[in-house]
C-alpha cells in the first residue's frame, strides 16, 4: 500500500508544491559549481605557496574556504535581494510569503554547497560538529524547499549565518595555516606565518561579535520561527487546538523540529567556542604586554 502524504497540505503554501527533480537537479548544477572553484583555487599562486611551505593538505583547505567564500557571497547576495522583494512586497509579513523564483533559487545553491561541503568534509576534514549541522541545514532546506513553506524565514536564517563567513574564513584559515607554518623553520614558512597571525589578530574581536550577533541571535530566530508557524499553519487548517510542544502530532514535524534543533545547537556550541577563545587571547596578550 502507498504511503499517504496527503497531510503534508496541511503545511504547504502552496498545493502544486516544485518537484523534487527541481530541488535535484539544481542543487547538482551548485555542487558542480563549487567543486569547480575549488578546482580552480587549487592552481591559485597562493595555494602551491602553501604547499610548497608546509604541505598539500594545507593547499586543499585553502581551496575549501575560498569555496566556501565565494557560496557566502552567492547567497548572502541572493538572500538580500530576497529578503528586500519580499518584504517591500508583503508588509514584512510572516505568516502570507509568496514563494518566488529567487527564494527557490537561494535554497538550491544552498543546499548543493552543503552537499559538496559535507562531502569536502568527510574526506579531508572529518569533524562531527560540521556533521550535525550539515544534515540539520540540509533537512530544513529540503523541506521549506519541496513544501514551498517559510521560505522567507529559511532564506534570512541563511542569510544571517552565511553572513559571518566573509570573516570567518580568513580568520579561520589564518589561524590554522599561520600555527602548522609556525611549525616548519624556514625563513619564508615563518614570515607567511606571521602575516597570517597578524589577520588572524586583527580579524578576532570583529568576527567574534558579527558571529555572536548573526549566529546567535538572528539567524536562530528565524529557524525558531519554523516552528511557531508551521504549528500555527497546522492548528489553523484543522480547527484544532494542538498545543506547541516538541513532540508534533506529526511525525513529520518532529523531524523538522529536530533539524532545526541540531542546527541551532551547533551554532550555539561554536560560538561559546570563539568567545571563550577570544577571551582567552585578551589575557594572553594582556600577559605578554606586562611581561
Amino acid at each position: 500500500m502507498a504511503a499517504d502524504y496527503s497531510f503534508l497540505r496541511l503545511f504547504s503554501t502552496d498545493p502544486a508544491s516544485p518537484p523534487f527533480s527541481s530541488l535535484l537537479n539544481n542543487s547538482i548544477l551548485s555542487f558542480v559549481f563549487f567543486t569547480a572553484v575549488t578546482a580552480i583555487a587549487y592552481f591559485l599562486p597562493f595555494a602551491s605557496k602553501l604547499e610548497r611551505l608546509h604541505s598539500k593538505l594545507l593547499r586543499i583547505q585553502f581551496t575549501n574556504r575560498v569555496a566556501a567564500f565565494t557560496h557566502a557571497v552567492i547567497v548572502v547576495t541572493l538572500g538580500a535581494l530576497v529578503y528586500f522583494e519580499t518584504g517591500f512586497k508583503q508588509g514584512w509579513s510572516l505568516m502570507s510569503i509568496d514563494v518566488t523564483p529567487l527564494s527557490m533559487l537561494t535554497h538550491d545553491v544552498a543546499f548543493g554547497y552543503f552537499l559538496y561541503d559535507f562531502a569536502f568534509m568527510a574526506t579531508f576534514e572529518p569533524n562531527w560538529l560540521y556533521y550535525c549541522h550539515h544534515v540539520g541545514s540540509l533537512g530544513t532546506i529540503a523541506t521549506t524547499r519541496l513544501l514551498s513553506t517559510t521560505q522567507w524565514l529559511t532564506v534570512n536564517a541563511i542569510l544571517f549565518g552565511e553572513l559571518t563567513n566573509p570573516l570567518q574564513l580568513p580568520w579561520e584559515f589564518a589561524r590554522i595555516a599561520s600555527k602548522k607554518l609556525s611549525e616548519k623553520r624556514t625563513d619564508a614558512a615563518l614570515a607567511t606565518s606571521r602575516d597570517l597571525k597578524r589577520l588572524y589578530e586583527s580579524l578576532s574581536l570583529p568576527y567574534t561579535l558579527l558571529y555572536v550577533l548573526c549566529r546567535v541571535f538572528y539567524a536562530p530566530g528565524f529557524t525558531l520561527r519554523h516552528i511557531y508557524v508551521w504549528y500555527t499553519r497546522y492548528n489553523l487548517r484543522t480547527g484544532g487546538d494542538v498545543p506547541l510542544s516538541f513532540i508534533s502530532p506529526q511525525p513529520f514535524c518532529t523531524f523538522v523540529y529536530l533539524m532545526v534543533f541540531i542546527t541551532i545547537s551547533v551554532s550555539w556550541q561554536w560560538a561559546h567556542g570563539i568567545v571563550t577563545g577570544y577571551i582567552k587571547f585578551r589575557a594572553k596578550r594582556r600577559t605578554q604586554k606586562k611581561a
